[in-house]
């Protein structure tokens, strides 16, 4: 016969089961409420915001630590290791002031890195620059004058009408133009902070960092009496103002701000165009940027560009058109001999000599850098990939040409940082 359950018991046992599972529910609620209390913001892993942050705080700290004189440490060089410490604490407890000081702090760094500094005229440049101007406010024309202060006597000025007004601005106001690739150098570092509104604050902070902190490399180079510090510093303000142009349109909609940024983006890369050759290759990059964009405004951004270049070239080249063209063509070819870093001073190093006076050195410079723009250009890019493209244009020039200095490569290494703030990533 079979025996019927219990009623009562089994009600009993199933009342101490459902004790038992709350008792232990309450239990791993409060376990996990002591586990959140001790969660600070130390214990929390970083995101890619904080890390660019940190990276920009190394890079003012390794600074500090290269800069120190160990013996009588400077004042400005103490508070820069403290502020760091400071920077990097405020990252690292991920409060909210932490992306826009450390911010302020790359930028500190890096104007007190080069106000100090002391041009030491290492190139010709400025002292040509500084006789070319005396020529034209004179009333001469530096393109048919045979030069005293290059080295040697005699060389081309190479340079269009566009550097002979960056330089004689100052030098009609101060009678000096020593400091103006020190102060073009400082207004780089501000330029490239100017994009934290428009690309982010961490990345802003680190590629200002990446640029205002190298100062054994970048900063000493736009003291040496090259020029080519200033000709970024035009193609910079080019970029930033066109960056600059789209963010005001798409965030505030404020015609004025758009058209104010969006024109004097033009007149600065037309000013560049003027300046140096080196600041040729951008164009076609920029061009096809604008074009993918809004094929109107691209007209008219290059119908202001080339009105500007037309204004300011015709009267020396109408002045003298053999001296104008054969300066500026001279520039290519003068240097006859190897020097800096390219490939036949590689060549020479393991021992291979090739003859610097070969005809077929410049066709093969050429030849490349026309195969770099043909494989570099593409359809619907960003602006920071247009100026990559055109340092990659550089870069090849440079690998094969004769004469290759520090400065070139400084130039090219401070558009490919404000490149690299304003390239399009797949996250943005």
């Amino acid at each position: 016969m079979q025996r019927r359950p219990d009623t009562c018991a089994v009600a009993k046992r199933a009342e101490r089961l459902a004790q038992e599972c709350l008792r232990g529910r309450e239990r791993c609620v409060a376990y996990t409420m002591i586990q959140s209390k001790d969660q600070t913001p130390l214990s929390k892993p970083l995101g890619m915001e904080a890390l660019l942050l940190l990276a920009a705080v190394a890079l003012g700290e390794n600074w500090t630590i290269n800069a120190a004189n160990y013996q009588d440490v400077q004042p400005w060089v103490a508070a820069s290791f403290f502020l760091g410490a400071v920077n990097a604490y405020l990252v690292i407890r991920s409060l909210p002031i932490a992306g826009w000081a450390t911010l302020f702090y790359v930028v500190g760094v890096g104007f007190c890195d080069q106000i100090v500094r002391e041009p030491f005229g290492a190139s010709d440049v400025v002292d040509a620059t500084r006789e070319a101007v005396t020529l034209v406010l004179s009333g001469n024309n530096p393109y048919t004058h045979l030069f005293l202060s290059t080295k040697p006597p005699g060389s081309p000025f190479p340079y269009l009408p566009g550097e002979l007004l960056f330089y004689g601005v100052p030098y009609a106001l101060f009678h000096s133009i020593d400091h103006v690739d020190k102060w073009a150098g400082i207004g780089t570092i501000f330029l490239i902070a100017a994009l934290a509104p428009v690309v982010g604050v961490a990345r802003a902070a680190l590629c200002t960092a990446l640029y205002a902190t190298l100062g054994g490399f970048v900063a000493s180079t736009h003291l040496e009496g090259a020029n080519d510090g200033s000709l970024a510093f035009l193609l910079i303000a080019s970029a930033v103002s066109l960056a600059w142009s789209e963010f005001a349109k798409l965030r505030y909609r404020r015609k004025p701000l758009t058209q104010a940024c969006f024109y004097a983006s033009a007149s600065f890369l037309a000013w560049a165009l003027l300046f140096k050759a080196f600041s040729w290759p951008f164009l076609p990059f920029i061009a096809v940027y604008l074009f993918d964009k809004d094929p109107l405004q691209a007209r008219r951004y290059l119908f202001v560009v080339g009105t500007l270049c037309i204004v300011a070239a015709a009267p020396f080249l109408l002045a003298s058109p053999g001296g104008f063209i054969s300066n500026i063509y001279r520039a290519f070819v003068f240097h006859d001999f190897y020097w800096g870093i390219n490939i036949w001073t590689g060549l020479r190093s393991v021992g291979l000599q090739i003859n610097p006076h070969a005809a077929v050195i410049p066709i093969l410079g050429a030849a490349a850098v026309l195969g770099g723009f043909f494989a570099l250009v593409k359809r619907h890019i960003s602006l920071g990939e247009a100026l990559m493209r055109g340092v990659g244009v550089i870069v090849i020039g440079l690998s094969l040409a004769r004469w290759s200095t520090p400065s070139y490569f400084t130039f090219a290494y401070t558009v490919f940082v404000a490149a690299v703030a304003l390239i399009r990533t797949s996250e943005a």
